[in-house]
């Protein structure tokens, strides 16, 4: 799109444009050919009295008196010029310090329709962008962006368009966030973005919750309920549980664990959230989380059999520390992202908003306390003391905070992640 931006400045510069009167014939060849070449529907020229190459004159549109005024490149809001639904770009003639005209150039506003149309997850997802009165201007459907749909003006006649509007409302404010409504008779998650620019643009991308938690979700975790299930019924029976049914819940285990990290990778628009790491840090923290649980448990239900998993506590040991590089891993990703989202995600987690939460109760308390404490117990002390009740507190202490960590780490992934916001050269 730079080329837009530099083509009108270069149009603006010249002797030709800044001499010629906007309906000149020298002039119509030189438009056509800088449309033709970069890309425009149409360019001319408007005099400093709003006189343009159409003949008709735009002194009292917005546009014009944006352009005039501030003396800096501006975009038109969305508009149809008869044949297409378009942006207007214009570009200041300045001549020894003042406004002298402006030259324009027409392009076609389905780029953005284009753009987002990409952006979408899912089968029944939808990116669209809103401008700075919460029109639609961008969207898969030409139809919706050419009725000029609002759902700010929607629900002032519709009460159900407020939670819709609610959001809208937000992303109008130049908001980043995420936000929840129902439409059309489906719950909708939408995560939504301030684009760069003058014309202070929104970009969101909605999907359906219940796409988002799909039929797959509802499968691995029917299944490891009903294999939870049989296995304590067969306990309580006092039978040997097959061993076939111990891997298949294992495996579905390892799938639920695995499946959240994959189902927010699936999100492109999210640097924090789109890398491979995800799922296997998920599932190195759902493992860790898990046996600290158990070994939890075991502290006050059978203190006696607690002491004897020494091999189970020696390998969760290991898995914190596993974590902790991960994490780092997943961090230094994150900020070489070429988007500024990525770096902006990271630095929300390690000096922003979350950053107590990060180093106190993540770093210190979920994963540092927990290793310094198992070293302690399991090569330091001796093993009276690590048999001891003492020592078996200062295992669920340790466990206690493992818990916490892997909490806290869901917690912050899923709120300190940004989206990619999309900045266009000629938004500058």
């Amino acid at each position: 799109m730079g080329n837009y931006w530099t083509a009108l400045q270069e149009a603006a510069a010249s002797d030709m444009f800044r001499s010629s009167d906007p309906m000149d014939q020298e002039l119509v060849s030189v438009r056509d050919e800088i449309a033709q070449r970069n890309g425009f529907l149409y360019t001319g020229k408007m005099d400093a009295d709003g006189f343009s190459s159409t003949g008709y004159s735009y002194a009292e549109e917005d546009y014009f008196q944006q352009c005039k005024t501030t003396m800096q490149p501006y975009i038109s809001d969305i508009m149809n010029d008869g044949q297409q639904m378009i942006f207007l770009l214009e570009v200041p003639i300045i001549t020894d310090g003042r406004f002298d005209g402006v030259v324009y150039g027409g392009i076609n506003a389905d780029f953005l329709s284009d753009i987002v149309a990409n952006l979408a997850m899912g089968s029944d997802g939808v990116a669209y962008v809103l401008d700075n009165r919460g029109n639609v201007i961008g969207h898969r459907e030409a139809s919706i962006v050419e009725a000029g749909s609002n759902m700010i003006e929607a629900a002032k006649t519709d009460p159900g368009a407020a939670d819709i509007a609610a959001v809208n409302q937000r992303m109008v404010q130049g908001e980043t966030g995420f936000g929840t409504y129902r439409f059309y008779g489906d719950n909708k998650f939408a995560g939504f973005a301030p684009i760069g620019g003058y014309q202070k643009w929104s970009i969101a991308i909605e999907t359906s919750q219940r796409e988002f938690k799909s039929s797959l979700d509802r499968s691995i975790l029917l299944t490891v309920l009903v294999v939870a299930l049989v296995v304590l019924v067969l306990d309580l029976l006092k039978k040997a549980v097959p061993e076939w049914l111990d891997i298949l819940g294992m495996v579905m285990g390892l799938a639920v664990a695995v499946y959240t990290g994959c189902l927010l990778g699936v999100c492109q628009g999210f640097p924090l959230w789109n890398t491979a790491l995800l799922p296997i840090l998920f599932l190195v923290s759902a493992v860790s989380t898990g046996m600290a649980a158990v070994l939890l448990v075991g502290v006050f239900a059978a203190p006696m059999e607690f002491n004897e998993v020494v091999v189970l506590k020696k390998f969760h040991f290991w898995l914190p520390v596993v974590e902790l590089v991960l994490v780092a891993a997943l961090l230094f990703v994150t900020s070489a992202n070429p988007s500024p989202a990525g770096w902006e995600s990271v630095a929300a987690l390690v000096m922003g908003n979350w950053a107590v939460c990060f180093w106190l109760l993540f770093v210190v308390m979920g994963l540092v306390l927990p290793t310094v404490l198992e070293c302690w117990m399991l090569w330091i002390a001796s093993h009276e003391l690590e048999t001891s009740r003492t020592g078996q507190m200062v295992s669920a202490l340790s466990d206690a905070g493992v818990l916490i960590g892997g909490f806290v780490l869901r917690l912050m992934i899923v709120s300190a992640a940004l989206p990619v916001t999309i900045v266009q050269p000629w938004m500058l």
